[in-house]
């Protein structure tokens, strides 16, 4: 009964481990997508013109015009 005890705990242990791990990675993925849409909607409303830019908070910017 002792060892399927210390088998459970070792097998949550593990399983806790490695899902903070993962979350890690995912956090990683995250701000890696963020950074590439907010690159995206910056260099977009550049091209079309003078055009709301939203950002990852959903606040909106009047885009700055070249001139």
């Amino acid at each position: 009964m002792v060892g399927l005890r210390r088998a459970k705990v070792t097998l949550y242990a593990t399983l806790h481990t490695k899902i903070a791990e993962h979350k890690i990675v995912l956090a990683d993925r995250q701000q890696v997508l963020n950074d590439a849409w907010e690159s995206l909607v910056r260099e977009g409303g550049a091209v079309v013109g003078s055009m709301p830019v939203f950002t990852v908070a959903g606040t909106e910017r009047e885009a700055e015009k070249d001139e």
